[in-house]
């Protein structure tokens, strides 16, 4: 018997948004009936291939690593079997499937903060070496941004960081153009976030350029 669930369901078992749910529908590579105004989706539709629980904050800097060919440190073998595969299908899945899997399985590599700076003061947030860029600041993408700061940096160094910057952590800015991804964990780097993390933070943006731009750090544009 064919089970049927809301658009709401679908995105929580895919763990990816309601639009892209409908996305999928109106593409067709998601089955659905429309009754009245509202959708619904056949459970069955739903491939287990397109599905992919948030990895632990360590595992998802893991994969950036292993994504970007280097050995992460981690306990198991069958952890780093299971890092390889997920790099393998971030490399040769269609591109929508790519799209969904990085945002689900990303979903938990730090918490962010955004925060509001004086305009005159980005430049100098941005060459800070505590902030590692990314996303929006990564000059690897082709986005010409200005006006906004995004990088990593440790939890540790957090509140030194914003009160060198005269930054407020705890504020509820109304309009923030620093969004910092604050780190529990170490990630080696060379003063550039890895890929993955870089797209994955360009895919939380939502828009089509930043999705675009996402897919050609991957390689898969």
């Amino acid at each position: 018997m064919t089970q049927m669930i809301s658009v709401s369901e679908a995105a929580r078992r895919l763990g990816v948004s309601r639009h892209r749910i409908y996305a999928r529908l109106r593409a067709g590579s998601v089955l659905g009936t429309r009754t009245g105004g509202t959708w619904l989706v056949d459970a069955a539709s739903l491939s287990p291939a397109l599905r992919g629980r948030p990895l632990s904050a360590p595992m998802a800097l893991a994969l950036a690593q292993m994504f970007d060919g280097h050995l992460p440190l981690v306990p198991f073998a069958s952890q780093l079997a299971r890092l390889r595969e997920k790099a393998e299908r971030i490399k040769t899945e269609p591109v929508e499937t790519v799209i969904d899997l990085v945002r689900s399985w990303m979903a938990a590599r730090a918490q962010t903060v955004e925060l509001e700076a004086a305009p005159a003061d980005l430049e100098a947030i941005g060459e800070d070496p505590r902030l590692l860029a990314s996303g929006l600041s990564d000059p690897r993408t082709d986005l010409a941004v200005v006006g906004v700061c995004e990088g990593y940096i440790q939890r540790a160094e957090l509140n030194a960081f914003a009160d060198h910057h005269y930054l407020d952590p705890t504020a509820q800015d109304a309009r923030p153009n620093v969004v910092v991804h604050v780190l529990d964990h170490p990630l080696e780097s060379t003063g550039i976030a890895p890929r993955l993390l870089t797209a994955a933070d360009l895919l939380d943006h939502h828009g089509p350029r930043e999705t675009q731009s996402a897919l050609r750090i991957l390689g898969r544009a």
